[in-house]
């Protein structure tokens, strides 16, 4: 007996396409999720279509056939499955699809994925290192292995559940990952900064971006704060969420802006803040207050610490942009995720443990920080050249063998 679920919204994928989903079962089996793209004009007309495709699956006979299933219909599907099944994050399923429609979709995208071999995905890897990016330029080998590693991901699935025989990624090689450059700015730059911020018209980016500097918060973390989250009277940030920006498909309120839990359980943190911050958030919420007065909004404790002057949430994305303007309007070479470096740099050149400032940063271990810090660590050699040079020094007098250069 076959059981047709009732079905997902239907989602919207381009100006006339909607993207149907439903699950199928056969004879109590575990289910199978099939998709189609539809072309009409309006929401509803995609859910008539939607129905009538569940009463067309009811009434067939035939079991439903899923060996001529393509590349691209079962990576929509298995983002599809990480939205509603694992529920990861709003920002991590924006990537997930952002890597099916610009890395294997437009090329491999109608390959059956029975078919797809290992030369084809290496065929693909190479033209994405030379022209595989926006206005065909070269992608790095990092993008390239963010790319691999989720389609041997999706495969390993597929493989599992019969779709194909055997995963073709695990004959690939992985490409080579470069090591980027941490980006950051020294104690003179962050003065001239903070000064400048001083002089900004937009006090709610000054803010956030002077708090920014002073704890190496997140962009997320930051733009979700609340008042309730502030103690400025003991000088302590309590960091309880993160705020993401995707499509409203990808989040799971149906809206554009999300609070979702920090990135990991050691992002759950407390982080003190210096008593010139203090006094300057004193100083922002006092400003704030006032806005927010003049169009009728009472700030309270959830009132968002960098909120407009309407009460709205802070766009991650708007926070973004606006620090790129002021970075190249200020000519400072820096992006606003090198805030959160330059935070860590100075703290470890200043000498402040390492574990300390792993803890301050939220990050999941101390190998994180330790892999992207490193070379910022203060120190010497140990006296290494002195203890090398009483095993291995040459006798004084040899030198007076030697002819004169």
């Amino acid at each position: 007996m076959r059981t047709v679920s009732e079905g997902y919204a239907p989602v919207k994928r381009g100006k006339d396409s909607w993207l149907l989903r439903v699950s199928v079962s056969e004879d109590g089996k575990p289910s199978k999720r099939l998709s189609k793209t539809v072309h009409c004009r309006t929401k509803t007309e995609a859910k008539r279509l939607l129905d009538e495709w569940r009463v067309e699956l009811m009434t067939a006979r035939t079991r439903v056939d899923r060996s001529n299933i393509t590349l691209e219909e079962f990576l929509r599907d298995h983002v599809a499955y990480l939205h509603d099944v694992k529920h990861l994050s709003a920002n991590t399923i924006r990537g997930y699809r952002d890597i099916v429609e610009t890395r294997w979709a437009p090329r491999l995208g109608t390959t059956l994925l029975k078919d797809l071999k290992p030369y084809m995905i290496e065929d693909q890897l190479a033209w994405m290192r030379q022209s595989g990016g926006l206005n065909g330029k070269p992608l790095s080998g990092n993008t390239c292995q963010k790319a691999l590693s989720f389609l041997k991901t999706a495969l390993k699935r597929a493989r599992r559940l019969e779709y194909i025989e055997s995963n073709p990624c695990e004959l690939v090689d992985v490409p080579s990952k470069e090591t980027k450059e941490v980006r950051v700015i020294d104690e003179n730059e962050v003065c001239r900064m903070k000064v400048a911020l001083l002089g900004c018209p937009d006090y709610r980016f000054a803010a956030a971006t002077n708090l920014a500097l002073d704890t190496g918060m997140r962009r997320g973390e930051l733009c979700a704060l609340r008042w309730r989250d502030v103690s400025l009277d003991e000088g302590v940030i309590r960091v309880r969420r993160a705020l993401a920006e995707a499509r409203a498909t990808d989040t799971y309120c149906g809206e554009t802006l999300e609070e979702k839990l920090p990135k990991s359980n050691r992002s759950y943190r407390d982080v003190t803040i210096p008593e010139g911050t203090v006094e300057f958030l004193r100083r922002h919420k006092q400003m704030q207050l006032y806005r927010l007065m003049y169009n009728d909004i009472e700030q309270g404790e959830d009132t968002p610490v960098f909120c407009s002057d309407l009460g709205e949430l802070y766009r991650p994305s708007k926070f973004t942009s606006d620090f790129s303007r002021f970075a190249q309007h200020k000519s400072f070479n820096i992006t606003l995720h090198g805030t959160r470096h330059t935070h860590a740099s100075l703290l470890l050149k200043k000498g402040v443990p390492i574990q300390y400032v792993s803890s301050r940063l939220g990050h999941e271990s101390i190998e994180i920080t330790y892999k992207i810090y490193a070379h910022f660590l203060p120190g010497d050699d140990g006296g290494s050249s002195e203890k090398w040079g009483d095993l291995a020094e040459l006798p004084k007098d040899v030198f007076g063998l030697l002819p004169a250069a």
